[in-house]
This record gives C-alpha cells, structure tokens and sequence, in this order.
C-alpha cells in the first residue's frame, strides 16, 4: 500500500486533488453517523454541496492559522465592521480569493488569545516543532481487497516522533464533556484515521504514533487541555473507520448512495420513557 505527503494547498486539498473521489475523515464521519446520502452532497467531486462559513468556524480557522503559522491565508481589513458597501466589497474580494478577511481589531483580540494559548499548551510540555498543516495521501483496503484512496490535513505532526496534534476550538474543555465531544464529533474516527495516515507513511512507526486533541476555550481564562482516546476509544474508532472505508468502497463501486434507511424504520419509545412511563 502506499502513502505519501501531498504538496497542495489548503483549497486544492479542499477539492480533493485525487483522480478518483477520496475519504476523508470528515467525510468518514458523515459516512457513518449520518448516511451515504449526506456524505454524496457535500464530497467536493460528488455532490459538491459549499457549506456556509459561520462566525464559528471563522473564528477556529482564524485561531488555527495564528497558532500554528500556516493555513487559510488572512486577508486583513481595516475597519471598525462590515457595516459599509468598502468593507462589504472588501470582505467578499478576500473570500472570493480563498482568503479569510478579518477585521483588524478582531485580529489584533485573536492575537492575545492565541498567544496565551500558546503558553497553556507549552505549560504541558508540549511543543509545536512538527510540520504544521499537512496534507496526506494513502490506500486503504475496501471489503473486496481493492485499494480506496483517503486523504488527510493535520493539524501538526512530528514525523520523527509520531506526534500529531490537533486544535479544537470549544465552550468548555471540561474532561467529562470532551469524553463525549469524541464520540458526538467522531473525533475517534478523525484519531483513526490520522494514526492510520502516519503509520502508512513511516511504517517504522507503527503502533507508536500518537495523536493528542488540544481543546482550547477562547473565553478568559483561555483553558487547554490535550486529550488522547484510550484503549476502548481506540477501538471504537478503528472499527467506525474500518467501517466506513468499506462503505465507501461498496458505494462508490455500486453508485448508490442510500439515506438513513433502505426499508420503512419501525420505531419503539426508548428506554428511558417506557421505566418513566411504567414507574420502573
């Protein structure tokens, strides 16, 4: 099987540069929490669907690229809003461009920020002397022994150590909520996968390759905390991505792509409601 590093930017990545439509561990994620259906209308050589950038996710891409040093390119603007027609035009010119316009108060804010998050991450001793925003390429094998193309972009990975590291950018970084953001978000998926992404790469690494989740609160007081799924986690997320590898193999071989079910759902009140309802 082969991998390799990909020399492409962050749009180019975006549109999947592959010959053939590849899975992605976002794509993975669609795949088996929702349905073949929604994994088709977003794939940008499928359905191709654009989802509406929010403030949010402005704001986590804006975060990443000040942290690490690399990623959407800033495209500064000097106003107090987006109020006026200038600022408006400006803004659309730099999104036009691939760009992320933002405010010049608004950058100068994610600056601070970032900077304290920077020093959190590095009170854990953990240090961001890896390659930042990189995008790999590798072959999995589907259910019928042929190689599915997958693709990956970290965060940041140390190709020596078989470190990577991976920003989220969250309300609360509370432990017990983040244990079930990993399973929520198919973070445990996005873990397989990377792992997997290294591991092809520097086979010599094998079954050495870590992978830590910064989840980073931008409110004061800016709290870090890396996080890493244990054993079972682990596990939980191999097979989901095992999953969908061979499910993405059998849709793109049989061009079907179904939604949430094939045949009408026959639905039971859940646990829950019946011991209320029975007085359990």
């Amino acid at each position: 099987m082969t991998a390799e590093i990909l020399d492409v930017s962050e749009t180019e990545y975006r549109g999947d540069p592959g010959k053939v439509p590849s899975l992605s561990a976002s794509i993975a994620k669609v795949l088996i929490m929702e349905s073949p259906a929604h994994a088709y209308d977003i794939h940008p050589k499928l359905g191709n669907r654009p989802r509406k950038p929010t403030a949010a996710m402005d704001e986590g891409t804006l975060v990443h690229a000040l942290l690490l040093g690399k990623g959407t390119e800033i495209q500064i603007i000097d106003a107090p809003d987006f109020r006026t027609k200038a600022a408006q035009e400006a803004r659309d010119m730099a999104t036009g461009a691939g760009r992320l316009p933002v405010l010049r108060h608004k950058l100068d804010a994610a600056e601070k920020i970032v900077s304290q998050v920077r020093e959190r991450i590095a009170s854990f001793g953990i240090s961001l002397d890896g390659m930042s925003e990189v995008a790999f390429k590798w072959d999995e094998l589907g259910e019928d022994g042929e190689p599915v193309a997958c693709r990956a972009r970290l965060d940041h990975v140390n190709l020596e150590t078989g470190l990577i590291l991976d920003v989220k950018k969250t309300e609360s970084a509370n432990p017990k909520k983040i244990a079930r953001y990993m399973i929520d978000y198919g973070y445990d998926i996005q873990w397989a996968a990377y792992t997997r992404a290294v591991e092809f790469l520097k086979p010599e690494l094998q079954g050495r390759v870590e992978m830590v989740f910064l989840f980073v609160e931008l409110d004061p007081p800016y709290v870090v905390v890396p996080a890493k799924p244990a054993g079972l986690l682990r596990e939980f997320g191999l097979k989901r991505w095992d999953r969908a590898v061979k499910l993405w193999e059998r849709c793109l071989r049989t061009n079907s792509w179904p939604g949430y079910v094939t045949e009408t759902a026959m639905l039971e009140p859940p646990a829950w409601m019946v011991a209320d309802e029975l007085g359990i």
